[in-house]
């Protein structure tokens, strides 16, 4: 074997180490990448099971309040009816004031009062709250794949203007009632005009808690349904990426013993050489790592 078939070789036995090495460390990484896929997956899963529960639990306690609101608008709309129903009868005898104590007592003035100082304070106390769950609908359906029934801008501002108009109306009726009654006004009729426009925002802000109710009624039946997915979406992600690591790792390993075949071949080629030249080298020091012709000397 002459000088540069000997470095030759050398340079291949480093090329197939370094190889070697490397395809050693790509295993590694892929193994890593296994175990830290199906962790990763876990955690992942268990967060976003975590979060879905959370969205549920909001949308549900959202949902107990808005019901709780709607109650209190049905209770004022109730009282209001009744108020208008006595201001009718009390338009055909406004002289009798017998019939107006009967009809208009104060303490349903008092009733309609609290009922809407009430409900303000209610609309009031958990407008943030509401709020906060717009919001937390909003971040929601903007996710991907998700859609959900888009609720209408600003519609806990309307709400509270609604009941703050409602609020100023209540009080105009009980200054227009408790001038009547004192004989100071005859004109019972604008109470009727009046309630006729606290019956349509309460029926305005009736229906937009409805709208409301059943917006996070959809949104807590699909993180409910999500709940049941996630784990099998991120199994099935951990599951693929698993099977492609798996492929890496058996190229690499066919990689490695390939190399180390080579790397074989060539320690077997230099065993081969090395016993031919000693034999040549010990009657003829002068030989070098030339070809070595034999003549077939015939008789």
């Amino acid at each position: 074997m002459n000088k540069n078939d000997m470095q030759s070789q050398i340079g291949r036995k480093i090329w197939y180490g370094f190889a070697i090495t490397l395809s050693v460390l790509v295993i590694l990484v892929s193994v890593a990448g296994v175990i830290g896929t199906w962790i990763t997956g876990n955690s992942m899963s268990a967060a976003t099971t975590q979060v879905l529960l959370v969205v549920e639990g909001t949308a549900d306690n959202l949902s107990v309040i808005i019901d709780g609101i709607d109650m209190k608008v049905a209770g004022l709309e109730e009282t209001s009816f009744a108020i208008r129903d006595a201001t009718d009868q009390l338009s055909q005898n406004v002289t009798d004031k017998g019939l107006v104590l009967t009809l208009l007592p104060e303490e349903r003035e008092s009733k309609l009062v609290s009922q809407a100082q009430e409900l303000q304070q209610n609309i009031n106390a958990v407008g943030n709250t509401l709020r906060a769950g717009l919001e937390l609908y909003q971040s929601i359906d903007s996710l991907p794949f998700i859609s959900l029934p888009r609720p209408e801008q600003q519609t806990v501002d309307q709400l509270e203007q609604n009941i703050a108009e409602i609020q100023d109306s209540v009080q105009e009726v009980v200054l227009v009632i408790q001038a009547f009654r004192d004989g100071v006004s005859d004109n019972i009729n604008k109470v009727t005009g009046l309630l006729e426009g606290i019956t349509t925002r309460l029926t305005g802000t009736r229906k937009t808690l409805e709208q409301l109710n059943t917006r996070l009624q959809a949104l807590q039946d699909l993180a409910a349904g999500m709940q049941s997915k996630v784990t099998l979406v991120f199994t099935s992600l951990s599951a693929v990426v698993s099977i492609l690591l798996v492929w890496v790792i058996y190229t690499q390993v066919e990689i490695i013993r390939s190399y180390a075949q080579r790397w074989k071949s060539l320690e077997n080629a230099t065993v081969e050489v090395l016993p031919v030249k000693e034999a040549i080298g010990a009657d003829s020091p002068d030989i070098t790592d030339q070809e070595v012709e034999v003549t077939d000397v015939s008789d």
